[in-house]
């Protein structure tokens, strides 16, 4: 079993970091229209009608994508911040019991942005700008943040408790 999980959990870092790759990649094209839309604007060519939107739709992938990789590397605020004056087996259960919370807030705010990104297909809903861009697409990419935030938060609760079922609980400020 520990075998599986460990090959589950080099799979999870495995999508996690393609889509850090891909946060990047998107980051450098924002860079790059925002740039030529500066150019643009200022040399009398006029706006590029696509730019403010499409840089924030990278704004809002990298930024989902980024809280999944903060709880992979573990540079987030953790409970046992709060906890410290707990003792060390309390703190194993404390961390364990947030980060299952962590996940069922996680979960519920996916599954109600899902619905929307359902009932935005539905409808055909489209942005505001000239591009007319359907809005499923900027709700496609917090899905996918999402989902790899869910992903991981559900790595590092596992982690925790085979740790916690090993006896070995993490002093305070160490991350997995």
């Amino acid at each position: 079993m520990l075998k599986a999980l460990t090959r589950i959990e080099h799979w999870l870092d495995s999508i996690c970091n393609f889509m850090a790759l891909m946060s990047g990649i998107i980051a450098v094209l924002a860079v790059i229209l925002v740039c030529v839309e500066v150019i643009s604007r200022y040399s009398g060519v006029g706006r590029i009608a696509i730019a403010n939107e499409y840089s924030g739709y990278a704004l809002v992938f990298i930024v989902f994508v980024a809280a999944a990789n903060a709880v992979k590397t573990g540079i987030f605020v953790r409970v046992r911040f709060f906890i410290s004056w707990l003792p060390r087996r309390v703190q194993g259960i404390t961390n364990i019991f947030a980060l299952v919370l962590g996940s069922i807030v996680v979960g519920v705010f996916s599954w109600r942005v899902v619905a929307l990104f359902a009932q935005s297909l539905k409808l055909g809903a489209t942005s505001l700008y000239a591009t007319y861009t359907p809005i499923a697409i900027p709700q496609g990419f917090i899905i996918a943040g999402l989902f790899m935030l869910e992903l991981m938060l559900i790595r590092l609760t596992i982690k925790a408790s085979l740790d916690f079922m090993a006896g070995a609980v993490p002093e305070i400020g160490e991350t997995d």
